[in-house]
């Protein structure tokens, strides 16, 4: 048996790609859960629009990701 390691992600699009993995969520529910637009939450997920503040705390909050590698990611 032999054991694989995953790395964290290095980008913030692939951290919340990640937790819709493990929250088995799809992008409308994961938009529900962070309370933005689906649309807003599509333009972040594909890179064209940047988190805002508010989207950072929610994600913070509502998902347990740490400040500090949230910070590191963008």
């Amino acid at each position: 048996k032999s054991i694989y390691t995953i790395k964290p992600p290095a980008t913030f699009d692939g951290l919340l790609e990640m937790k819709m993995y493990e929250l088995k969520l799809n992008q409308g529910e994961m938009a529900k859960k962070l309370k933005i637009s689906n649309a807003k939450f599509s333009l972040v997920l594909s890179g064209k629009q940047k988190p805002d503040i508010p989207l950072l705390k929610a994600v913070q909050e509502k998902l347990g990701v740490d400040g500090n590698y949230l910070l590191s990611v963008l």
